[in-house]
């Protein structure tokens, strides 16, 4: 089996490395290849492009490297047109990856989106892009399976990786301590991070 997949985002390769363990341990002749991150091939993904090139953050950011991304996009979607996948599975990043899926699903390749945009916390209206551009949606969360059944997607609850990595503790004291998560992307840490610290 190939598959095809595209993580734009340090966050999406590290949720995604999860799951092509759990695909490689399933199938272990599986070829699984596209745009991946070091923890992504650290787990046994081909590199075809590295996710350096797509992860942005902020509008003049985007804006600076929209040439670059455009050009990346229609690079995927020609090389897994004509290199055809049983599979292409796109990572976060709806708005990087489901034109991917939109072109490569009206090319007769299966497409998979794995972690749901908030479409059921706010624009809504984007469901109708998704059931034109995805075959399945894998969701971290139970309600957002109720979500998209509710307007004809199909989706499967998969859970939420973090929840494998976190053990409970038997004896466990509340304590005072907060933890702060300003983002997995150094812009995203440089303007929030000031910002969270003067709040505490």
């Amino acid at each position: 089996m190939k598959i095809a997949i595209s993580a734009a985002e340090t966050s999406g390769d590290l949720i995604a490395s999860a799951l092509v363990k759990s695909l490689l341990e399933y199938q272990p002749d599986c070829q699984i290849e596209g745009l991946v991150g070091d923890k992504m091939s650290d787990a046994g993904c081909q590199r075809l492009w590295h996710i350096d090139q797509v992860n942005v953050m902020g509008l003049s950011e985007v804006v600076n490297k929209l040439p670059s991304l455009l050009r990346l996009r229609n690079s995927i979607v020609k090389y897994f047109s004509e290199n055809k996948p049983d599979v292409f599975i796109g990572v976060d990043s709806p708005d990087f990856n489901f034109k991917i899926e939109h072109k490569l699903k009206q090319c007769g390749v299966k497409t998979v989106h794995f972690i749901s945009p908030s479409v059921w916390a706010w624009r809504s209206n984007r469901i109708k892009k998704i059931k034109a551009s995805t075959d399945l949606i894998l969701c971290l969360f139970p309600f957002e399976v109720d979500f998209y059944e509710k307007h004809g997607q199909r989706a499967l609850f998969v859970g939420h990786p973090l929840t494998e990595k976190l053990q409970p503790r038997q004896n466990y004291k509340p304590s005072k301590k907060v933890l702060l998560m300003p983002g997995s992307r150094e812009a995203e840490i440089k303007s929030l991070l000031p910002e969270l610290l003067s709040t505490v």
